[in-house]
């Protein structure tokens, strides 16, 4: 009766592509191209939500930068 009962997959690439569009939703067992669907994980039901990528948020480019910073200041 316990554990998990929601996913949320956050794929972290600078781009939609048949990758993620096709690939990874089918291993993770939802519908192509989809936001998500639901998956049965050892006779229990899960909803599996699918985001859009991280693309090119601007914080994703900062974090780059710090973390190219790190190694850059020494």
């Amino acid at each position: 009766s316990q554990g998990v009962k929601d996913i949320v997959a956050i794929p972290l690439f600078i781009a939609m592509g048949l990758h993620l569009g096709e690939e990874i939703p089918e291993q993770i067992g939802i519908p192509p191209f989809s936001d998500g669907g639901d998956i049965t994980v050892n006779g229990r039901t899960i909803k599996v939500r699918y985001t859009r990528p991280v693309e090119d948020d601007p914080r994703l480019t900062d974090l780059v930068m710090e973390r190219a910073g790190e190694f850059l200041n020494d």
